[in-house]
């Protein structure tokens, strides 16, 4: 739709339809949409700008992907990690098996050892017992 003949819309006096619901408007209130570039009433331009247009399973996949970004890398790798601390520089990492390479902050081999957290107390804790 080009500009004059959305001004002759806009000049007009009678209602004229949103192009999503259909619903006449009087042509004042109607909004163009930037992207579809279609007359929409305000209902319609907010369910659009929203986005409550995407499909469920893609709002869905989305969320997860939101929910695992979030996550720290431990929880991710959830029990398959194992928690690794450098005995020089004290950075802690999560690798998945055994690590038998450099700390990836200082640079410096043979400094790396499983770390002693909580959950690792309490195992050795549970095998002794």
């Amino acid at each position: 739709m080009d500009a004059s003949a959305v001004l002759k819309l806009f000049q007009q006096e009678e209602g004229v339809p949103c192009d999503r619901c259909n619903q006449e408007f009087n042509p004042q209130v109607l909004r163009t949409h930037w992207k579809e570039k279609k007359l929409l009433c305000e209902g319609c331009f907010s369910v659009v700008q929203t986005g409550k247009l995407i499909a469920p399973e893609i709002k869905r996949e989305i969320s997860e992907i939101k929910k695992r970004r979030s996550m720290s890398v431990a929880d991710r790798l959830g029990a398959r990690g194992v928690n690794y601390e450098c005995k020089l520089c004290g950075y802690k990492f999560v690798r998945i098996g055994d690590w038998k390479g450099k700390c990836p902050y200082c640079d410096r081999a043979n400094c790396i050892v499983p770390a002693i957290t909580a959950a690792t107390l309490v195992k050795e804790v549970d095998e002794i017992v």
